[in-house]
């Protein structure tokens, strides 16, 4: 107004400067970044829905490999109870056998009607011959060195750990796929190797 005396106006000049100064020198308001808070739901979601896919893929694995762990345990468990029954080989070719196959673990020959020429035991084998089979000196000494091959290549260590890979992969076709190749392998190189040392014997 024309009637302010100029006083006044002055000092109405400098409150509007120094309100200008204050408002510029202000520290800035930090609001919420909305925008994170939204994707941060939708991050949640999917780890729960990871979590939940691997504990469905776990509950479906886990029964049938303990299924077939216990398989293979109960059928090697009914073989030993059969083994056990068996009576020794007394033979004197089996005995000169062994004198000239001697190792670290010992290992014995025995006779069974239930089994034909299996090996069993890792840290005492046992070669098992068929009981019921009349057998001349050059079969028998096929059957004992192709199962001493066995045993002095760790063969049946290696069937064991088949066995587990099987129940820990048991969903790959490959490891079905590789299972009786490997079988096959092992006992063709064995078969070589006991043709081979007889073949020299006779």
């Amino acid at each position: 107004p024309s009637g302010r005396s100029p006083a006044l106006h002055e000092l109405s000049e400098k409150l509007q400067t120094s309100a200008v100064v204050l408002y510029n020198d202000a520290a800035p308001i930090l609001l919420p970044d909305t925008g994170s808070q939204a994707v941060a739901p939708s991050a949640g979601v999917s780890d729960i829905a990871a979590i939940q896919g691997t504990v469905f893929l776990c509950s479906l694995w886990l029964p049938i490999a303990v299924l077939l762990a216990a398989h293979i345990l109960n059928r090697h468990m009914h073989d030993l109870r059969l083994y056990r029954m068996s009576l020794p080989a007394d033979e004197r070719i089996v005995s000169d056998w062994l004198r000239r196959h001697r190792t670290i673990r010992q290992t014995d020959i025995r006779k069974s009607e239930f089994v034909k020429s299996p090996t069993y035991g890792l840290i005492h084998p046992v070669i098992l011959l068929p009981s019921e089979i009349e057998l001349n000196p050059e079969e028998l000494l096929c059957i004992l060195e192709h199962e001493w091959t066995h045993i002095r290549r760790w063969d049946i260590l290696v069937k064991y750990l088949l066995y587990l890979t099987i129940c820990i992969y048991w969903f790959h076709p490959l490891v079905w796929m590789m299972a009786p190749l490997l079988n096959r392998d092992i006992e063709l190189a064995c078969d070589e190797e006991a043709i081979r040392h007889v073949s020299d014997h006779f």
